[in-house]
């Protein structure tokens, strides 16, 4: 997919990116640079239409991808089969001839179907939950890893490489991602601690 951006929507486009990317790599770090932006320009393509046109200047906005959008869009790949398999056996389900005790069952069962219904939302919770604790054992990796995309950013502005028109936002985020994995744990540190107060996280 081509993502093709103006240049009075580029701060815009920028924005959701790395907003996108940052609440997605605290809740499924492992989700495809892909998948992240392809959700990021979905989330773009509705948000940009609300933004002011104004002739010949840069709008103002301040752009929160909402956090329960970018989890959405992650847990929705784990759970989209088991919904699925799901529907088609309440669908698969036969028919019984109803009398007047069969109904009343039914009609127990119907009750309990409703609050049957909240199990997969609770599988999801203790899902994220497990994601939060694994986290938590690592409480720095997170700050770190958003201090060098911001860091990045600003340097890639600072050197005009944000102004190319031939480089692309997918590029750069996958050039920044390549940067912080090729570093190990020394290095993520001593920047960490040389650059850790340059930002408000």
């Amino acid at each position: 997919m081509s993502y093709e951006v103006p240049d009075n929507e580029k701060a815009l486009w920028e924005a959701v990116l790395m907003q996108a990317m940052n609440i997605v790599h605290e809740v499924a770090p492992t989700t495809p640079a892909s998948h992240v932006v392809s959700a990021a320009w979905t989330q773009f393509q509705s948000q940009k239409w609300i933004i002011p046109r104004l002739a010949g200047k840069q709008p103002e906005f301040s752009v929160a991808v909402p956090e329960d959008v970018v989890k959405q869009i992650a847990l929705d790949e784990t759970h989209s089969n088991n919904e699925k398999n799901a529907n088609k056996k309440r669908q698969a389900s036969p028919s019984k001839t109803k009398n007047s005790i069969t109904e009343k069952a039914e009609n127990k069962e119907a009750g309990h179907s409703k609050s049957s219904k909240s199990d997969p939302k609770k599988k999801q919770t203790k899902l994220t939950d497990v994601r939060s604790k694994k986290e938590t054992d690592k409480p720095r990796k997170l700050p770190q890893y958003n201090l060098f995309v911001k860091y990045q950013i600003q340097k890639m502005k600072k050197n005009g490489i944000m102004q190319e028109p031939n480089v692309k936002p997918t590029d750069r985020i996958r050039e920044i991602s390549r940067k912080w994995s090729g570093m190990n744990e020394e290095q993520k540190n001593h920047f960490f601690e040389k650059h850790g107060n340059d930002f408000d996280n």
